[in-house]
């Protein structure tokens, strides 16, 4: 069975299914071919809805199809935000898509609606989503223990993780985080792909290959400071791992960690552990990246629906930059905090704006995730 996905490894399992039939038969290729008519049902893992960059299995055997035809929905006691796999089945001469979180559960597209599965299907497809998130996201590697896999002057690959575009580069220097240059011109065009034709500070979740090993990472594309190499890159980048700091303050940069833990896979987990004001920086990335989907993961439920403000603020804002510095209190006990920043807004028509912007975070206890409410979304906005 064949499937047209761009930018995608595709795992093929065709007639063999774990716990029906038997261990699968797998196979990895990059197929271009239009699918046929029989059924079948492909389980994908991405980081995001948009993201071109995918890992599938393709299961055809019929028993395996039978599991979610005429199945009927049930309110879901908890949402689906953040979907570990995308389900689409083929059969009877329609598709049908679906979410699935970690651990197998199925919802209707809105993750509102939770399908009624078996049990045993269900832990399938715990395991299968389980197998292809290996595959297809990064370690989540120490910079420390980057540090010996990639020293300086190291050559590896690095893939962006949305688009699966791919480029080599070099590390240089760079004792917090790796001061990184892309090896040759044909590399730099393709990292100016990856930012649509433009520079840009903005992080971006990618893997590094190094020695056969994908290690999850982050990068901006800005060039700055010196650069070695003839590769028409004017200065070098910054490639961060986990844990590794910024050069000049020596501490963590939230924004490029919740980006480690993206191509990780495990930006879920890192969402709900982040503490209010971690949360207000990945708040602000989120804006500044013009991300939709991780906006969405901070907001409360009652304005995450609420798309048209959403789009609205985004299409109009330019960049955010936080001035003001936070005496942070702890807040581990807490269900209700409010954190006034100090920002200039840049927007597209208006432009600059010197403001403080008043975030609200809340959770309904002290293990569930934060929100995050700024008053940027207001009416008078």
């Amino acid at each position: 069975m064949n499937i047209m996905i761009r930018h995608a490894v595709i795992w093929s399992c065709c007639l063999l299914v774990l716990g029906l039939c038997g261990s699968p038969s797998i196979t990895q290729a990059v197929s271009h071919a239009d699918p046929v008519a029989n059924s079948y049902l492909t389980i994908t893992v991405k980081s995001s809805p948009t993201a071109h960059f995918s890992t599938a299995l393709i299961i055809e055997h019929p028993r395996w199809v039978d599991r979610f035809r005429n199945r009927s929905f049930q309110r879901a006691l908890r949402t689906c935000d953040l979907p570990a796999a995308y389900l689409t089945l083929y059969a009877d001469g329609k598709t049908t898509h679906y979410l699935a979180d970690e651990q197998g559960y199925v919802f209707d597209v809105t993750g509102h609606q939770l399908l009624q599965v078996s049990t045993e299907t269900r832990k399938l497809l715990h395991s299968y989503i389980h197998l292809l998130s290996q595959k297809h996201y990064g370690e989540p590697l120490m910079w420390e223990e980057v540090q010996s896999l990639l020293p300086r002057k190291a050559v590896f690959d690095i893939i962006d993780l949305d688009t699966g575009l791919r480029f080599r580069a070099q590390r240089r220097a760079g004792s917090r985080h790796a001061d990184v240059q892309p090896l040759t011109y044909h590399d730099t065009k393709i990292m100016r792909e990856i930012y649509q034709g433009k520079w840009s500070w903005k992080r971006r979740a990618i893997l590094v290959k190094i020695n056969n090993r994908f290690i999850a990472a982050s990068m901006h594309g800005m060039p700055h400071g010196r650069g070695a190499l003839k590769n028409g890159f004017p200065g070098h980048f910054c490639i961060h791992f986990l844990g590794s700091t910024t050069h000049r303050t020596k501490r963590v940069d939230p924004t490029h960690q919740v980006m480690v833990h993206k191509a990780a896979g495990h930006l879920a987990d890192y969402l709900d552990k982040a503490d209010p004001y971690e949360l207000v920086d990945i708040f602000i990335l989120a804006l500044n990246q013009q991300d939709e989907y991780l906006l969405k993961q901070l907001l409360p439920s009652v304005l995450k629906d609420d798309k048209a403000a959403i789009r609205n603020t985004l299409t109009e804002l330019h960049y955010v930059t936080k001035i003001s510095t936070l005496t942070e209190e702890p807040a581990h006990d807490l269900l209700f905090m409010q954190i006034p920043v100090k920002v200039q807004l840049y927007w597209k028509d208006r432009g600059k704006e010197t403001r403080e912007l008043i975030f609200t975070l809340q959770r309904h206890s002290p293990v569930e995730r934060w929100s995050v409410e700024c008053d940027l979304f207001s009416k008078e906005n």
